[in-house]
């Protein structure tokens, strides 16, 4: 009894068909070479890609169904991985036990049933065209996670601005109200200052006042005593 796998791989759509061809003979005897047996091969043909990779908006899909044991897939897809000719590939477990002639035979009457016109793009479109579909959702799901974390990642950083705008608005704040403070205390002492001015100035009227009226009495004085002196 093996494990039932099943590895879908897309090639670089620029390929000529001999190399196509001779990259997917090289990966269909990689589970022989390890103690499996390939159960069938499908080539769906070109298809446009959900997203680019590698610059390809296309790529050649092809499908295979394989059996072995639990080491078998890491070395089929460390194969894929080093082939440069290879733009994306992706496995699934079908089954845990499964008997490999059994699904040989399976196959061999499916194969029987079908008619002898139709052509490798004729054979079973509408599963053909399912699971590229759950290839590219896959793909897309994978995509759409690391674009929400990039998000997230933009969101949390964005708050961090926004933080130190506030606080930066805030020291302004603080700076504008010293700055008033500072004012209004020179307003002040320039007030007290000028209040000090008036009163030196009339303190000087009032000595000049006193002066004057000194010097007055001292005339009238004077010409009281000069008409005595004559008379003696």
């Amino acid at each position: 009894m093996m494990r039932h796998y099943e590895t879908i791989y897309i090639t670089n759509p620029n390929l000529s068909e001999e190399v196509n061809k001779e990259v997917i003979e090289k990966f269909s005897s990689l589970p022989q070479k390890h103690n499996g047996v390939v159960v069938k091969i499908e080539e769906w043909g070109s298809k446009r890609l959900a997203y680019q990779i590698k610059k390809n908006d296309y790529g050649f899909y092809v499908v295979m169904d394989y059996c072995g044991g639990s080491e078998i897939t890491a070395e089929i897809e460390r194969e894929l991985k080093l082939d440069d000719r290879v733009l994306k590939y992706q496995t699934v477990k079908l089954e845990d036990s499964v008997d490999p002639e059994a699904l040989l035979q399976k196959e061999q009457e499916a194969q029987a049933k079908q008619a002898p016109r139709e052509t490798r793009e004729d054979k079973s479109p509408e599963a053909s065209e399912t699971k590229v579909k759950k290839i590219e959702e896959s793909e897309t799901d994978v995509r759409d996670t690391e674009v929400s974390k990039t998000e997230s990642s933009e969101t949390k950083i964005s708050g961090t601005d926004t933080s130190e705008t506030e606080i930066s608005k805030s020291e302004e704040s603080k700076t504008e109200a010293s700055d008033t403070e500072v004012s209004k205390e020179k307003s002040s002492e320039t007030k007290i200052s000028g209040t000090d001015t008036s009163e030196t100035e009339i303190s000087k009227a009032e000595e000049s006042e006193t002066e004057a009226s000194d010097t007055e009495v001292r005339k009238t004085e004077a010409s009281e005593n000069e008409p005595s002196e004559g008379g003696k």
